[in-house]
């Protein structure tokens, strides 16, 4: 996938579901669909998180809920292990 079809939803919306922030999530995961752009959000901490933007069709997700950042050493051993 090239850059360019590629938007990235910031974690400064995504982990404080503050009020008004579902709606600007959903205006902006379905600006994107319509664009035909695949939708990346970052700062994903938490399971309510990650199945709130599930349920937007959001798959592309990244943060520490999905594991903390590693080093190159301890990614390679990581990659191995599995």
């Amino acid at each position: 996938m090239a850059t360019h079809d590629l938007l990235h939803l910031r974690k400064f919306v995504v982990p404080e579901f503050i009020f008004g922030a579902a709606a600007i999530i959903q205006t902006v995961i379905a600006m994107a669909k319509h664009r035909n752009l695949q939708v990346m959000a970052e700062g994903v901490e938490t399971w309510k998180q990650a199945q709130y933007l599930l349920g937007q069709n959001c798959f592309g997700m990244q943060r520490f809920y999905f594991g903390r950042p590693r080093s190159a050493e301890n990614l390679a051993w990581f990659m191995k292990a599995r």
